[in-house]
């Protein structure tokens, strides 16, 4: 049963009563003004990192794709093509992103990051008031579950966002659906389906970590039949499978066919051991980047994960003191969650990894302490639960407990300030740490006094926003600059920063469509745009956005060899690697041809580009087969006497199937050329082949004359087929069969949740 702590004093207090739901929310969406105004009021746009170059570009290209009639299965403008809705990033099938979808970009993308903020510490207010039946502890957990390091961090990436509001909203429905059954298993289901719609993995384990760890819980407290609580938490599952089946069918197709799932995958960005510091010292051992945000040595994925020191006092006033079941369970995963943290180094991560080979595709183990960021604040619910009431005998213990854990939080942080003024590492600043622990250390003491002030029923009411604020101001004082914003318009620049029109600007000539050829990234600029040179975040997104990197080309709508799929075809990323890992000095120029690359990076700079003039089309045909080793496969393409125009490169195991033998003299006429259909006639005197410089992928059908003809990977990694002598009409489609077969299974959940609940209902009004 929920572990609702009624009998805490003091939690009737007329002080309090004010807290309610839609306070709360006002609550929340006044601090996110004080923290993001620009962001909040619409001249201003979250961009740093991946939010910029990755989340808006790719949103851009959903709502682009819609706009052309096109459903966006396929983007062919990144990568030489990769499937996109399949993919865990862009949230295409995620109902809560199509409401934001509507309104102008970037704006609306901005106010779905801080919409999905105040709906996570609204789902934080309700979990915590169902444990602990305490409106100050449920709005307190709240805020404290929004306004910390992880949570801010997660602004880089939409999807994470949306991924941790639905954390504590799956934890609530969950625990009632075990408990109450019926509707409130639909409820439970369908809440848990959203958040596998957000597509972000990790976070959606976790959130079942801990839903697993309560339904154990459960069962070892379960007065009744434990049979009921396990058919509830299967129904769950199987209902939220099914409703996100349209998601999880193509992405499971992607992730076999992916490189991480070739192996070989490396593990970084893990949490140092001594990375447990940063929970009540955010800079210990961090260095600055050139653009003034910190990162820890050894990780640079999150900026931060630093809770808040007051929320790590009040959960460890609550471990110390609490002695509850659920407190313990709830510690426990905590620190479970950051022991996978620390990766390799920890031990466990590499022992589960040996157990379960699968988990080699999480290359961030430092993402398991986005759990933490959940726990930290329920924990700290439970003290505050605990609270006095004025006049109570238990008070003076309450108090003399409260002050002698704040006093160790303070003394922990004095011994790490001490720690990295003696032994700092390489490019850490004392000076820096010793400012950043002192104002801890204010807002520690300030926070104390608050929650004394907390038992207080004259003060009570204005305790509790005292600490809301002691807390916000902690937050922004923690890191510097940890999420920058750009305004949409500059006054001397004629196209808006996140408007469409900077390949015209900065190259004076319309951008390429797909059909008309590619434009490639040298290996030198890659690596110069990734590694910030200066401190200037404007002058390095105007950079980016004329060098069209990462995802920047899907505002263009500008073909690109590589780009930031989150999830490659494992051969068209083998083939990629060709230019930045393999030959970093000089870029194989017939696989370049081949590609239809008529614009380069120009050398020795890294936002123009010179044009090619041995681009070869999109569609060519003609070319004698040769047949070589699969292991060589790469080594032929990446030669210098590659003539991609004469030859097409195929391995042994295709020998048997393919039936041309020579070179023909093939005359190709493009009828058509979108997104998911590619159509042509093709006049030759002999068999031939036809090859595609486009990415091959399973979902690709090929039809001669309307009959089904075999599509093969040419080139290693893109599309050939054959061609009987005469002149035919050669169509490419692309057909998701996943996609409607998951499609096809949502719609039947739906029906299916829909039938049930009114069923269950009328059941419930007849009785």
């Amino acid at each position: 049963m929920a572990q609702t702590d009624n009998s805490a004093p003091g939690t009737t207090a007329p002080a309090w009563r004010w807290l309610s739901p839609g306070w709360f929310a006002l609550w929340l969406l006044a601090g996110l003004g004080v923290c993001f105004p620009g962001v909040l009021g619409g001249w201003e746009a979250f961009f740093y990192r991946d939010h910029g170059v990755l989340a808006y570009p790719s949103l851009h290209h959903l709502k682009a794709s819609l706009a052309e009639g096109e459903f966006p299965l396929w983007n062919p403008l990144s990568n030489c093509g990769a499937p996109f809705a399949a993919q865990w990033g862009p949230m295409v099938y995620y109902p809560g992103l199509w409401p934001f979808l509507a309104l102008p970009l970037p704006q609306g993308l901005g106010w779905f990051c801080l919409a999905h903020l105040i709906w996570a510490g609204l789902g934080m207010y309700v979990l915590a008031r169902q444990w602990t039946g305490h409106p100050v502890a449920a709005s307190l957990a709240g805020w404290w579950f929004v306004f910390n390091g992880a949570t801010f961090a997660c602004l880089m990436w939409p999807n994470y966002v949306a991924a941790l509001a639905w954390m504590p909203w799956v934890l609530w429905s969950a625990e009632r659906a075990w408990q109450e059954g019926g509707r409130c298993t639909l409820l439970a289901g369908g809440l848990a389906a959203l958040q596998l719609l957000t597509g972000v993995p990790e976070l959606i384990g976790l959130t079942w970590l801990a839903v697993l760890l309560l339904a154990a819980l459960a069962l070892l407290e379960a007065s009744g039949s434990r049979a009921s609580i396990l058919r509830r938490v299967g129904g769950i599952i199987a209902l939220a499978a099914g409703l996100a089946a349209v998601q999880l069918l193509p992405f499971f197709e992607l992730l076999a066919h992916s490189h991480r799932a070739a192996g070989g995958i490396v593990t970084k960005w893990t949490m140092p051991v001594w990375g447990l510091a940063n929970f009540i010292l955010p800079l210990f051992h961090c260095f600055e980047t050139p653009e003034g945000i910190f990162y820890q040595h050894g990780q640079n994925f999150l900026s931060s994960y630093y809770p808040g020191v007051l929320t790590v006092a009040m959960a460890a006033w609550a471990v110390i003191w609490a002695r509850n079941r659920r407190v313990a369970a709830l510690a426990g995963l905590a620190a479970l969650a950051c022991w996978l943290a620390m990766g390799d180094a920890g031990g466990l991560y590499a022992l589960l990894k040996w157990l379960f080979p699968p988990l080699e595709v999480l290359r961030f183990p430092v993402k398991f302490v986005l759990l933490t960021t959940l726990l930290l604040p329920l924990l700290a619910a439970f003290a505050v639960a605990r609270l006095p009431a004025e006049g109570s005998a238990a008070r003076p213990v309450w108090t003399g407990r409260a002050v002698g854990t704040f006093i160790l939080v303070a003394a922990l942080l004095l011994i790490l300030m001490a720690m990295a003024a003696k032994y700092p590492m390489q490019y850490e600043q004392p000076e820096v740490v010793r400012s950043n622990a002192w104002g801890r250390l204010l807002w520690l003491g300030a926070g104390l006094a608050a929650v004394l002030g907390l038992t207080h029923t004259r003060w009570g009411r204005l305790a509790v926003p005292a600490l809301m604020m002691l807390s916000l101001a902690d937050l922004l004082s923690h890191a510097p600059r940890q999420n920058p914003t750009l305004p949409l318009r500059l006054a001397d620049l004629p196209v808006g920063l996140f408007e469409p029109g900077f390949w015209k600007l900065a190259q004076k000539t319309e951008p390429l469509r797909f059909g008309e050829g590619r434009i490639f990234i040298t290996d030198e600029a890659e690596r110069a745009l990734l590694h910030a040179r200066t401190g200037d975040l404007r002058e390095r997104w105007l950079e980016r956005r004329t060098a069209q990197w990462s995802h920047l080309n899907l505002l263009e709508r500008l073909p690109k060899v590589n780009g930031s799929s989150t999830l490659q075809i494992r051969e068209q990323r083998a083939v990629e690697d060709l230019f930045y890992k393999v030959h970093t000095n000089q870029a194989p120029a017939p696989l370049l041809d081949f590609l239809g690359v008529k614009y380069n990076t120009a050398p020795g700079v890294v936002n123009y580009f010179v044009g090619r003039s041995n681009a070869l089309p999109l569609i060519t045909a003609g070319q004698r087969p040769v047949f070589v080793p699969q292991t060589n496969l790469l080594t032929r393409l990446a030669a210098a006497d590659f003539n991609p125009a004469a030859v097409v490169y195929f391995p042994e195991e295709l020998r048997p199937q393919i039936t041309v033998t020579q070179a023909a003299s093939v005359q190709v006429t493009v009828r058509q050329i979108r997104a998911h259909r590619l159509a042509c006639e093709v006049e030759s005197p002999s068999p031939a082949l036809v090859v595609v410089a486009q990415s091959y992928y399973p979902r690709w059908r090929a039809q001669v004359d309307g009959q089904t003809v075999p599509l093969w990977r040419g080139n290693y990694a893109f599309q050939a087929l054959a061609v009987p002598p005469g002149k035919h009409q050669v169509e490419l489609r692309y057909v998701d069969r996943w996609f409607y077969v998951g499609l096809s299974l949502s719609a039947v959940s739906l029906l299916l949740l829909g039938w049930l609940y009114m069923n269950w209902g009328r059941h419930s009004a007849r009785n």
